[in-house]
């Protein structure tokens, strides 16, 4: 992987959603939800990962219908995908 992106699919979604993100280099790696008003859901990943394609669900059933952010933070880069929730 050169580059460094974040997918969520299916999106809306209803419970689960896949997010898929490529790193190109070793780094430390955190994967976050968020709901609209910016609190914390849940930390899905906080750990080093190595260069790689990587895909990780996220169940949102206990979560109420709406809009969350996942943000994706890996070494000094960071991108936000908007999340719908369907019930």
């Amino acid at each position: 992987p050169i580059r460094f992106e974040v997918y969520a699919y299916p999106n809306p979604f209803n419970p689960v959603c896949e997010i898929e993100f490529e790193i190109s280099e070793v780094t430390g790696v955190r994967l976050e939800i968020y709901d609209i008003s910016g609190r914390l859901v849940s930390r899905i990943i906080d750990e080093e990962m190595a260069a790689g394609l990587y895909r990780i669900s996220w169940d949102g059933a206990e979560n109420p219908s709406g809009t969350y952010l996942a943000r994706l933070t890996a070494g000094n880069k960071t991108e936000v995908r908007r999340l719908v929730l369907l019930k």
